[in-house]
């Protein structure tokens, strides 16, 4: 029999397990910009030890039944996609992995391959190294956590956080983002809230190399030689939109059931971030991937004649683990919220969940 042809857009968090687990039961296709995954809690660490954390896995090493097409997915129709390269790849099944897109490769890559993205690491490394004075635009958890890291492996620069909200971590507990801040201010970080930069402006980069002055609304003057932009990202599936108009939310969200599956095509799937679901995270992304999984294997043996399990979300447990560097971290479980060390090391300050995630795919 035939095997049905699936093809995966995006090789993210949760597309790259779509296509591991479904390479041998489906004619497998992975859409992605880049060569590789990259497991994106390192990035922090990456900035401070590029070679501590082998974060950067090629699609080759363990999708060896997946075709790649290099490339950014522009359009669809029930039945293919279309990349910027002008192919149309033809699909049975599709899912969309596209998670939220950063727009520049500070905290996501967007495109190239893994000798790319370790010089990338690499020549920020040295700069970082270099800089005395570096500047942190936002203080959501990407940004408190590169402050973490640049401040315990660096404790003699001049490390700046300033986030527009009144406290840093405004998306966890308050008791979080306190404790956050007294570690972070123990180690002589400037933390500025309720403020935010009217110049410069972002690089297209979100990365200032040439050093200078920003100046903030309130008036503040902050001198840097380094400045990172960690401002956030939003999902963007908006190659759907022209053929299916009312199956993308103005958030670029796809519009998907209980099953996964995008309003108008039982065939299309969806998600993590690219998916509506209003809870995201690691663990309803678990559970879509689990499901997902089993309802395209099922696909695959019945012939397209099974009937699909549905996701359930999780409660809507407002969990978070934080790292402040290899020795350091503040975390809200199910039991409770923590700023223990040996915790935090255990849960992610470690490795940065790369041992585990690798553990994954066999690699």
């Amino acid at each position: 029999m035939t095997k049905p042809k699936l093809v995966v857009i995006g090789g993210g968090l949760g597309g790259h397990k779509i296509a591991h687990a479904l390479q041998s039961a489906m004619d497998t296709v992975l859409i992605d910009p880049k060569s590789y995954f990259e497991i994106p809690m390192a990035m922090p660490r990456q900035l401070v030890r590029p070679a501590e954390l082998d974060s950067i896995i090629p699609f080759e090493r363990f999708l060896p039944r997946v075709r790649h097409v290099q490339g950014r997915a522009v359009a669809a129709t029930p039945r293919s996609v279309r990349v910027e390269t002008g192919e149309d790849v033809r699909f049975d099944y599709l899912v969309v992995a596209t998670g939220a897109n950063y727009r520049s490769a500070l905290v996501k890559p967007l495109d190239g391959d893994s000798s790319e993205r370790r010089e990338h690491y690499r020549m920020l490394n040295a700069q970082v190294v270099a800089a005395r004075r570096i500047l942190i635009i936002g203080a959501g958890p990407i940004g408190v956590e590169i402050a973490g890291e640049l401040s315990q492996e660096f404790p003699e620069k001049n490390v700046t956080l300033i986030e527009r909200e009144s406290r840093i971590l405004p998306g966890t507990s308050k008791r979080l983002s306190a404790w956050a801040a007294g570690m972070l201010a123990d180690r002589s970080v400037n933390l500025i809230v309720s403020d935010e930069l009217v110049s410069p402006v972002a690089p297209k980069s979100d990365v200032d190399l040439v050093g200078g002055e920003a100046t903030t609304r309130s008036g503040r003057r902050i001198a840097y030689d380094i400045a990172l932009w960690c401002l956030g990202a939003r999902s963007d599936a908006g190659f759907l939109t022209d053929s299916f108009p009312n199956a993308v939310n103005d958030k670029g969200e796809v519009i998907v059931n209980s099953r996964l599956q995008m309003a108008g095509a039982q065939n299309i799937f969806a998600l993590g971030d690219a998916a509506n679901f209003p809870v995201k995270g690691g663990v309803p992304l678990h559970g879509q991937v689990k499901v997902m999984r089993q309802n395209l294997l099922e696909l695959a043996r019945t012939g397209g004649q099974a009937t699909l399990l549905p996701f359930k979300p999780p409660p809507a447990l407002d969990l978070a683990v934080i790292s402040l560097g290899r020795k350091a971290g503040v975390m809200k479980l199910p039991f409770g919220e923590f700023r223990t060390g040996w915790l935090a090391r255990s849960l992610k300050s470690r490795d940065m969940l790369v041992g585990h995630l690798r553990k994954d795919i066999g690699v």
